[in-house]
C-alpha cells in the first residue's frame, strides 16, 4: 500500500512580482501551502523511523506542553530538573576536563574545522553528533532554534524560579488545555576553558544548529544557544545566541509526538519529471532540497543530483508497505543504498563511471527489482546513468 504527500511546482502570478515559481504543498485534509520558490534556503527530510535503541531513563518524564515535541523534565545526564547534568561542547558526547579549541573534537580553531563547516554546509547535528540522540537513544534529539522559539512563543516564563532551593527558570505552557504543564531549566551556566561561568544565573542551552549559511556570511565556530538571564544587565530576558562551539553547556532533550508509533514501511522522496520518470531517495538518507537558478538540487550523505525545474513535474513522500518485489510496471526508479546501486522498474540498460569517465559496469537490468553490488568498489565519486536518467553518487 503506497500513500504519498505532495510538493507541485507551478508558476503562478504574483501581485507586483509578474511570474514566480511557487511550491506548493499539498497536506492530508488541508488547504495547499503556497512558498515561493527564492523565499526557501534548504529542505530537509528525515524518516521518523526509530533507528537507535530506546535508552532513556527511567528517570525522564515526557512533558507535553501543547507544542510541536515533547520536552524531556530533566537535562541530559541528569536525574532532577534541579540538576546541571552534563554539560558538553556542541556536537560532542561527553564531558571533558578542558573546554576551549584546543580540546575540540571537529578542529582546533575557526579555520580548521573538519565538520559543520563552509567546506560541507552541513549545519544541523547529525544524528551520531547528537549528544541527546546517542545517549537517550530512540527519537530523542537536541531541539531547533525553532523548537526553542515555539517553546518560548508559547509559555510564561518566570526568570526568578527555583526548583528545590536551585535557580533556574521556569516555563508554563500557555496553550489551552496545558496550563498546568510547565518545564524547569536549571541556572548552570557554561564552561570555558576550566572555569564555570554566570552558574545560578544563567539558563543556556545547546540547540542543533551551528551557524553555516551557505551562500550568506558564515561563523561556523559558533552554534546556536537558547538563554534565559535571571540577574545583571540582562535580567529578565531571553536571547538566542551564538556562541563557541567548544563551550560546555547543558542539553534539553525533545522527542517528535507519536514517535513510539512503528512501521516495518520504507518511505521516499520521489522527484517525478514531465516524461513519467521518477527518481526515489530514501528518507532514512537523509535527503536535502534546495533551489539553485533554474535547478533543483538533491543531495544526501550518498547522492547528490541536479533537475532543471522546467523538467520537474512533482516531488513527493511515497510511504510503501508493499512486498518490495511488487512493482508497478508504469514506474522506474533508482537509487543507492550504501552498497548497492538499486534498479526497480522496466528493463533497461545500466552504466557506472567514475568522476573521470572510467566505466566500471555496463549491464542489462530485468523487469522489477534489481540490485547492483559495488561495495567493492574504491571510495570516491561515481555517476549511474539508467533509462535516460543520471545520479552522482558518493561511495564510502
Amino acid at each position: 500500500m503506497k500513500h504519498s504527500l505532495c510538493l507541485s511546482l507551478a508558476l503562478l502570478a504574483l501581485p507586483s512580482l509578474g511570474y514566480a515559481q511557487i511550491l506548493q504543498i499539498e497536506k492530508t485534509n488541508t488547504d495547499p501551502l503556497l512558498v515561493q520558490i527564492d523565499d526557501i534556503k534548504e529542505m530537509r527530510f528525515k524518516t521518523a523511523q526509530n533507528t537507535y535503541e530506546d535508552k532513556t531513563p527511567e528517570c525522564v518524564e515526557i512533558i507535553d506542553l501543547g507544542l510541536s515535541v515533547n520536552w524531556a523534565s530533566v537535562n541530559l545526564g541528569a536525574t532532577l530538573p534541579e540538576a546541571p547534568g552534563y554539560l558538553i561542547s556542541w556536537g560532542e558526547l561527553e564531558e571533558k576536563d578542558w573546554y576551549s579549541w584546543s580540546g575540540y573534537k571537529y578542529g582546533s580553531s575557526s579555520s580548521t574545522l573538519t565538520k559543520y563547516c563552509l567546506t560541507d554546509g552541513m549545519r544541523i547535528l547529525q544524528p551520531e553528533d547528537d549528544a541527546a540522540t546517542m545517549l537517550w537513544g530512540g527519537d530523542w534529539r537536541m531541539p531547533s532554534r525553532e523548537e526553542w522559539q515555539e517553546l518560548i512563543d508559547n509559555c510564561e516564563i518566570d526568570y526568578l524560579a527555583e526548583e528545590n532551593g536551585y535557580p533556574g527558570v521556569r516555563l508554563t505552557s500557555k496553550v489551552p488545555g496545558y496550563e498546568d504543564k510547565s518545564i524547569f531549566l536549571v541556572a548552570a551556566g557554561w564552561i570555558q576553558d576550566e572555569y564555570h561561568l554566570q552558574d545560578g544565573n544563567l539558563s543556556s542551552y545547546w540547540a542543533n544548529e551551528c551557524a553555516v549559511f551557505p551562500g550568506e556570511i558564515s561563523l561556523p565556530e559558533f552554534a546556536f544557544a537558547a538563554e534565559f538571564w535571571r540577574q545583571g544587565d540582562y535580567a529578565n530576558s531571553y536571547y538566542y545566541s551564538g556562541v563557541y562551539r567548544w563551550q560546555g553547556r547543558p542539553i534539553r532533550a525533545v522527542i517528535d509526538k507519536n514517535s513510539s508509533e512503528t512501521t516495518d514501511s520504507k518511505t521516499t522522496l520521489v522527484i517525478e519529471l514531465n516524461d513519467g520518470t521518477t527518481q526515489n531517495y530514501l528518507s532514512d538518507d537523509m535527503p536535502k532540497v534546495s533551489f539553485e537558478e533554474e535547478y533543483i538540487c538533491v543531495k544526501s550523505d550518498l547522492i547528490e543530483t541536479r533537475f532543471e525545474i522546467n523538467n520537474v513535474a512533482r516531488f513527493y513522500f511515497e510511504i510503501n508497505t508493499d512486498d518490495i518485489d511488487k512493482v508497478n510496471e508504469q514506474e522506474f526508479s533508482f537509487y543507492y543504498d550504501g552498497n548497492n546501486v538499486i534498479v526497480n522498474g522496466k528493463a533497461c540498460t545500466i552504466c557506472i563511471y567514475d568522476i573521470n569517465g572510467t566505466l566500471y559496469y555496463n549491464g542489462q537490468t530485468k523487469d522489477g527489482y534489481n540490485s547492483i553490488d559495488i561495495s567493492d568498489y574504491n571510495p570516491g565519486l561515481y555517476i549511474v546513468k539508467a533509462n535516460n536518467q543520471s545520479i552522482k553518487i558518493i561511495k564510502k
